[in-house]
């Protein structure tokens, strides 16, 4: 057995970090006819490795040396070579439907007009906050809870997810119907460890993240926002507490809690549950609660943080979203802080691959795929 396990590990990791080009050419029935098979890439190997104390530079690390990880990127693999490609395929449909967009309302007018609005710079540093000044003006104008709840189930509805994140998905337990899931969000930073942890990473990302807050209202405001960063950051830990931690995020038997909304409402008393899901137009009879202490945390936090440290953490929660679309300073600053400190990548992406990203992971990305087909 243990002479048959190290070429079978060797082999499903030659597969897995180089590419197969290797070729040997085999005839077929028909005496003129050649077959090109495809062989496992042994350029990919480190001999100067010792195989059994480090198997893995042994099996990859022809292929790690031949293949640094550039510096727009954090991670680099086959797989990213396939996502360039792609990549290179997607940018020519864009270029295309931006060029020619078509029938108005159409996929390819939509996707060509969205590349456009992304790709003009110009445009869009003249802009600069513009496209959200409305959003930060009705958040300034809140006076009490009543408006503060409007106001989420609006961000809600245009995708953000202030306080937490509500979504329609098949039933778990009953797969011929969808149902309403309430789940945990509203945080800014990945999960719940990164505002608790006590290790020298954690404290340094925590710091640089409420540096980036500042320096978003200061870019927004033209100037010192005093308070404004310390309230936005405090009620994401407060809500943080009662988050689940990813390894708790695994049990998925624990976040099926189906309760009616009268009974969401004795859970998480202090938010009005009735006119939330009633001013979103959903009619149900039940609703899939994913973290039950986190909705409790929730509404605690909801009924008993100043009006005023809501505006600014809802603000936040829009220019946080918005950054990396509005102007290259803001782009820029978003980057600094999501991509090089979080992830360690060092250069933004050309514009016209962020460009891609951008199309593709929007609500008319669908649309892209469509003209893909069309076009393939």
């Amino acid at each position: 057995m243990k002479h048959t396990i190290l070429p079978l590990a060797l082999a499903a990791l030659l597969i897995s970090c180089g590419d197969t080009t290797n070729k040997e050419e085999i005839k077929d029935s028909t005496p003129t006819a050649k077959v090109e098979l495809q062989t496992l890439d042994f350029s990919s190997l480190d001999t100067t490795a010792n195989p059994t104390q480090d198997f893995y530079q042994f099996a990859c690390g022809g292929w790690l040396s031949n293949n640094p990880i550039p510096e727009e990127e954090s991670k680099w693999s086959n797989f990213n070579v396939l996502d360039n490609n792609n990549n290179d395929i997607l940018k020519n449909l864009l270029e295309d439907a931006q060029a020619s967009p078509g029938t108005k309302g159409e996929a390819r007018q939509l996707i060509g007009d969205l590349y456009n609005s992304f790709s003009d710079t110009v445009k869009r540093n003249e802009m600069g906050i513009t496209p959200v000044k409305g959003l930060l003006a009705e958040i300034e104008a809140i006076a009490n809870k009543e408006d503060l709840q409007v106001q989420i189930i609006k961000l809600h509805s245009m995708g953000l997810d202030p306080g937490f994140g509500m979504y329609v998905e098949q039933d778990a337990k009953l797969n011929d119907r969808y149902a309403v899931y309430l789940g945990q969000g509203g945080l800014g930073l990945p999960n719940k460890d990164y505002y608790f942890n006590k290790d020298e990473r954690s404290g340094t990302i925590r710091k640089e993240y409420k540096n980036h807050i500042a320096k978003i209202f200061t870019m927004t405001y033209s100037g010192v926002v005093k308070g404004a960063m310390p309230a936005a950051y405090g009620i994401e830990e407060k809500l943080a507490i009662k988050s689940w931690p990813p390894a708790q995020l695994r049990d998925i038997e624990a976040q099926y809690n189906k309760m009616t909304v009268a009974e969401l409402s004795e859970l998480a008393p202090g938010f009005d549950w009735a006119n939330y899901f009633a001013a979103r137009n959903i009619s149900v009879d039940s609703v899939i609660v994913g973290q039950k202490d986190f909705f409790t945390q929730f509404a605690h936090v909801y009924a008993n943080t100043s009006t005023e440290a809501w505006k600014s953490y809802l603000k936040w929660n829009v220019l946080n979203a918005s950054a990396s679309a509005l102007d290259m300073d803001m782009e820029r600053a978003n980057f600094a802080f999501y991509s090089t400190v979080m992830r360690g990548t060092k250069k933004m992406k050309p514009l016209w691959k962020r460009g891609v990203m951008m199309v593709s992971s929007s609500p008319v990305g669908q649309g892209l795929g469509e003209v893909f087909v069309q076009d393939n």
